[in-house]
C-alpha cells in the first residue's frame, strides 16, 4: 500500500468560505518569502527535513507524477518536475 501524508494537506479549511478579495501576484516564491520574513508563514525547507522525511516528500512527489501521467502533452511542466523534482522524476520512471 502506498504511503499517505495527510499532514501534507493540514492547511486545507474544513468548512465552506467566500473569497472576498484576491490579488494578483506577480512572484509567488517571492511573496512567500516576504510572508516568511514577517513571521506569516513557516516554510519547511526540503533540505532541512529528516532523510526520512525527504524519502516521504520524494514517494509523493512521485505519487503526483505517476498519477499525472508525467505531464504528458505538457513539455513545459515536463521539464520543471525533472529539474526541480529529479529524484521523484527518476523513482517513477526506473518504476514503470
Amino acid at each position: 500500500m502506498a504511503p499517505s501524508f495527510p499532514e501534507l494537506h493540514s492547511w486545507m479549511p474544513i468548512q465552506s468560505f467566500i473569497i472576498a478579495e484576491t490579488i494578483k501576484i506577480a512572484d509567488v516564491y517571492e511573496e512567500f518569502l516576504k510572508y516568511e520574513s514577517e513571521g506569516k508563514l513557516v516554510v519547511l525547507r526540503y533540505n532541512e527535513q529528516s532523510v526520512e522525511r525527504q524519502n516521504e516528500l520524494v514517494d509523493f512527489i512521485a505519487q503526483g507524477l505517476s498519477r499525472s501521467g508525467f505531464f504528458e502533452g505538457n513539455e513545459q511542466k515536463q521539464e520543471f518536475m525533472k529539474k526541480h523534482f529529479p529524484k521523484s522524476w527518476e523513482k517513477v520512471k526506473n518504476e514503470e
